[in-house]
């Protein structure tokens, strides 16, 4: 089976949870079957309009960097069974279009809702929306199968597009292994070690509602922003704001903490919250973001009315002096990783790659 992956691929640091993802696909895949990534010329400042239509570029033996025209004559050339569009991305409408040539599976996953996005978060130049807007209903349209990131993300979806009739399917990103399991250090153990973050302004209205909860409340807890807004204040509280890590110092960052905080207004599935479950933190997450599927109250994790206070003041009051429930809530959560481990994910992936309902 030939798999031609379409997306960003991010060899630095620092990765967003698509990029992750992508990284991930790619490097499971890779020992499985025949599978290339066509990457693009993304950053404008960097690469010329020349480069962005007739550029090429290998990065690897199967990753190459390619312009648009090039990338339409390549899948035309190297045909493969599955094209899997890995996020949303403009250039993957190239793919689209060039699947209708030949027999090919096309799966897009969706991690966002860009039409959302634009109209409430982003502010994009009306120029640049339209073309959202039109990429965006093409791939959707134009694939024989959608995947969402969770549930959460295809109910919104189907709202915004009422016309889908396709194939869907809720299959998680995956999770490194090396995310899985807890180290706690014996000098924090009577400290509550609360993580939060905030790489979409969705967030900062949480943040601000953790922060007035723990400054107004006396807990034996110290806060860690992951954050490069200088918007967030911090009064009064013991905190420090770290600016965003690279993605293999994140692990070890998570070692010694208790909780992660996820307060958001639009989150389709949080990555980040996934990551740190798998090592033992419990999480408390705001009723709309996507990782709640994964979530029991007060079994593995805590879903609260989003931006109530005094809900939040109760969990962290309940997780601060209750240390068996803490052990065991930190124990349950590290469970999730059985679903979300990269071999749960590529396997339920291939189902669909050979499915012959498509």
């Amino acid at each position: 089976m030939k798999v031609l992956l379409i997306g960003r691929y991010n060899d630095t640091k620092s990765l967003t949870g698509p990029e992750r993802f992508a990284k991930g696909m790619l490097n499971n895949l890779s020992e499985k079957t025949n599978v290339h990534f066509a990457d693009y010329f993304y950053n404008g400042k960097e690469y010329s309009i020349f480069q962005k239509l007739f550029g090429y570029s290998i990065i690897n033996k199967n990753i190459t960097r390619l312009g648009l025209f090039r990338l339409f004559f390549f899948i035309l050339k190297f045909k493969p069974d599955v094209i899997h569009i890995l996020n949303y991305e403009r250039n993957a409408v190239i793919a689209c279009f060039a699947s209708k040539f030949f027999k090919t599976k096309l799966i897009y996953t969706s991690h966002g809702l860009i039409r959302y996005e634009d109209r409430l978060y982003n502010n994009p130049s009306f120029s640049l929306k339209l073309k959202n807007k039109f990429s965006e209903k093409y791939i959707l349209k134009s694939s024989d199968c959608i995947v969402f990131v969770s549930e959460f993300l295809e109910q919104l979806t189907l709202k915004e597009y009422k016309f889908l009739n396709k194939k869907f399917y809720i299959i998680p990103p995956g999770v490194d292994k090396n995310f899985y399991g807890r180290e706690v250090s014996i000098s924090h153990s009577d400290i509550l070690e609360i993580v939060t973050f905030e790489y979409h302004p969705s967030r900062l209205k949480g943040i601000s509602t953790l922060i007035s909860v723990l400054n107004e409340n006396d807990f034996n807890d110290f806060l860690s922003v992951l954050s490069d807004s200088k918007n967030i204040i911090v009064l009064n509280h013991k905190s420090i704001i770290l600016g965003k890590n690279d993605y293999s110092s994140y692990r070890e960052f998570l070692k010694n903490k208790d909780v992660i905080v996820c307060l958001s207004e639009y989150d389709t599935f949080s990555l980040f919250t996934a990551e740190a479950m798998c090592s033992g933190l419990i999480p408390i997450v705001s009723e709309h973001t996507g990782i709640r599927d994964y979530i029991t109250n007060v079994e593995n994790g805590f879903i609260i009315n989003n931006f109530d206070k005094s809900e939040l003041k109760s969990v962290l009051q309940k997780i601060s002096t209750d240390k068996t429930l803490k052990n065991k809530m930190s124990s349950y959560a590290m469970n999730i990783y059985s679903e979300l481990n990269w071999d749960s994910v590529i396997n339920r992936y291939f189902k669909i790659y050979n499915s012959k309902e498509l």
